[in-house]
């Protein structure tokens, strides 16, 4: 069996540089690979990627706004590690016009200051192709559901996801909650938004994510009969059923 030789992410870049005819790519480190490449000696890329996938690499900012283009519809970054939200900012920029699917996990990107706008926030009016948003972290807030489909001069904003859900661009948003459960004001919060979501023929789900490493919290975070809805707070619920015209898929009793 040959040598497995693995390769920097500086090192993969000067190798595809002028590999005009790439499309698709995909690169994840299982080890920590020392950088023996220096940001210099890279040329820009000349290849116009469509489909970009970078999971569990370590690389600087200038490598990471380095993989962006023009022509990049698919993007799905995991467990990456060096670029800021600035970084996230340029590589959106370029990327905005054709992006189609953006998916973040376990990346931080921080901010250089608590009052530094969100690069996904910031960027969302000039994200117009954008169809599909899956992002895990402190790396946006409900300013990027307002601005969905909003053009760039709007000054639209809100701090209420259901405010948001009365303007927004999106046909479907999943929110998931991290760490708590449930209390009166998340249960009043959604209930507002899925009368409105309703309305607007939006597909929205709220799921909420117990999770702890303290095991009193994950004994609390079970604990989940003990509260009790109102009779006005179970009517307003079942009055948001719309019977076979909020159907999302068919249904199989239906069939004959």
């Amino acid at each position: 069996m040959g040598k497995i030789v693995e390769f920097n992410i500086g090192e993969i870049q000067q190798f595809i540089a002028k590999w005009t005819k790439l499309r698709q790519l995909d690169i994840a480190f299982r080890t920590t690979v020392s950088n023996r490449t220096f940001d210099d000696e890279v040329p820009e890329l000349q290849c116009n990627i469509e489909n970009l996938r970078l999971r569990a690499s370590h690389l600087t900012g200038r490598q990471f706004v380095r993989f962006t283009s023009h022509r990049l519809q698919k993007v799905e970054l995991e467990r990456l590690s060096g670029p800021l939200n600035q970084d996230l900012k340029s590589f959106l920029i370029a990327a905005a016009p054709s992006l189609v699917s953006l998916t973040i996990r376990s990346c931080p990107f921080r901010r250089q200051s608590m009052n530094e706008d969100y690069a996904i926030d910031l960027l969302m009016p000039q994200l117009c192709s954008l169809e599909e948003l899956c992002v895990s972290g402190d790396l946006l807030t409900v300013q990027s559901i307002v601005m969905k489909g909003k053009g760039k001069s709007s000054s639209a904003m809100s701090k209420d996801l259901a405010d948001a859900l009365e303007t927004t661009g999106w046909k479907a948003v999943t929110i998931k909650k991290l760490p708590g459960f449930m209390d009166e004001n998340d249960f009043l919060m959604k209930q507002e938004a899925a009368e409105v979501a309703a309305r607007r023929d939006i597909a929205f789900v709220f799921v909420p994510l117990p999770k702890s490493a303290n095991p009193a919290r994950v004994v609390s975070n079970a604990d989940i009969y003990d509260f009790e809805l109102s009779d006005a707070a179970m009517a307003k619920l079942d009055a948001l059923d719309r019977g076979s015209n909020g159907a999302v898929t068919w249904n199989p009793i239906n069939v004959e």
